[in-house]
């Protein structure tokens, strides 16, 4: 099975917000399946094996009877994660990158910072990441080579419902 789907109607009997196919290099389907807020929050509260009821339920209404051919099952409340406090994906707070942003990737000296926080676009993503680092090794690269680094200037993107 794989496939991709929103759900904009959640609810703690349909508790999957998002889906992405998340299918192997080999061939192995698997999906990835997002809740958050309330709804996280009142599966958090539930056995495993009642969550992963729920989950499938949504899937099942998502792709049909096949999503219940579940063959194994994986699960990560962030929520209990020390390190992301509750989130997969870092948020700054509304105007932060606009007062603020220049400085999170902004060389001191010979030490250059690179890591998804720091990227300007698809910040908090693996995406975001990877440019950041490819930005901060062509800083470096440059400052080594004694050229003038194109200095770090963040944009600021809005993304906008299609």
């Amino acid at each position: 099975l794989s496939g991709e789907a929103i759900n904009v109607a959640r609810s703690v009997n349909h508790p999957v917000f998002n889906v992405y196919d998340a299918t192997l290099h080999t061939g192995a389907a698997a999906l990835v399946c997002l809740s958050s807020g309330k709804v996280a929050t009142a599966l958090g509260k539930m056995n495993a094996r009642d969550r992963q009821e729920k989950v499938v339920a949504s899937l099942v209404t998502f792709f049909g009877e096949q999503a219940k051919n579940v063959t194994n099952f994986c699960e990560k409340d962030w929520s209990q994660d020390p390190w992301s406090r509750g989130c997969p994906v870092n948020v700054f707070p509304a105007g932060y990158f606009a007062s603020h942003g220049e400085l999170l990737g902004r060389a001191v000296g010979n030490i250059h910072f690179a890591g998804t926080e720091s990227a300007t676009q698809f910040c908090g993503y693996m995406e975001g990441a990877v440019r950041s680092g490819r930005r901060a090794a062509i800083e470096a690269s440059d400052g080594m080579m004694g050229a003038a680094s194109v200095p770090y200037a963040p944009r600021i993107t809005t993304h906008r419902p299609v």
